[in-house]
């Protein structure tokens, strides 16, 4: 199975719906509830409910133990997961993982604003997403640099990356994992939000990248959050990011 993973608004829909338009076999719920009812992301979020959260074992993958799907997982399915499940998933299930990294600022940002959407009960504040964050970036940390299955498996792709030259960047991602040729590229961008591509080509600079948003994020965030634990985020970022490039 090809995993797509990362933490919530890093882009694993968005890989997702990519994968989906090059005709691979996307498993997954297109719009899970409350998503549906609330039309917050309109291309689809393409999860298994419960298994996004959870991971995957053979006997939920052959069929042993059932799912929404209500039937067994092929072999050849693209499915996402979050990290946590990332981890927790059986090994002989995987056969590449496409990890969704973005700085922590912008997908804390994005989840407080979907959350509002939502208009969820349970809405965190901004430190219980950064200890959130935090923690789960340790345990990441610390299983990657002890499994040598996932570091030879395993793609990193940055959000702002995608976002600032979709062309260049799925070129990469695919022919790293042995997908498409180079010609086949142009077609993927039909699953990256139209919008986010425009305002890239008008700006000419990632989203993120731009000084003045990084800047307005880390003065808000700075108010709200201990310096210790910003300084983790982003240190938690920044090796995601240096991995990205040994992959």
């Amino acid at each position: 199975m090809i995993i797509v993973s990362g933490e919530p608004r890093t882009g694993t829909s968005m890989m997702m719906t990519t994968l989906k338009v090059f005709g691979y076999n996307v498993v997954g719920i297109k719009d899970p509830i409350p998503y549906l009812e609330k039309s917050v992301n309109p291309t689809g979020t393409w999860e298994i409910p419960k298994i996004v959260r959870n991971g995957l074992t053979e006997n939920i993958a052959n069929g042993k133990i059932p799912t929404i799907l209500k039937e067994p997982i092929p072999k050849n399915a693209v499915v996402k997961l979050t990290t946590t499940a990332l981890l927790r998933t059986e090994r002989s299930l995987i056969d590449r993982v496409i990890y969704m990294f973005r700085y922590p600022n912008d997908s804390i940002e994005s989840q407080m604003r979907l959350s509002k959407k939502l208009k969820s009960n349970k809405q965190e504040t901004y430190e219980q997403l950064y200890f959130n964050y935090n923690s789960i970036m340790s345990s990441f940390k610390h299983d990657y640099m002890q499994d040598v299955f996932l570091q030879d498996n395993i793609k990193f792709v940055s959000y702002d990356q995608i976002i600032a030259n979709p062309l260049a960047t799925l070129h990469i991602v695919y022919s790293t994992l042995m997908f498409l040729s180079l010609t086949d590229v142009p077609l993927a961008c039909v699953g990256i939000p139209p919008e986010k591509v425009k305002q890239i080509l008008i700006e000419k600079q990632p989203i993120s990248s731009s000084f003045k948003t990084v800047y307005n994020s880390l003065i808000k965030h700075r108010n709200i959050v201990s310096n210790e634990m910003m300084s983790t985020a982003f240190t938690n970022f920044e090796n995601l990011k240096r991995w990205s490039y040994l992959r």
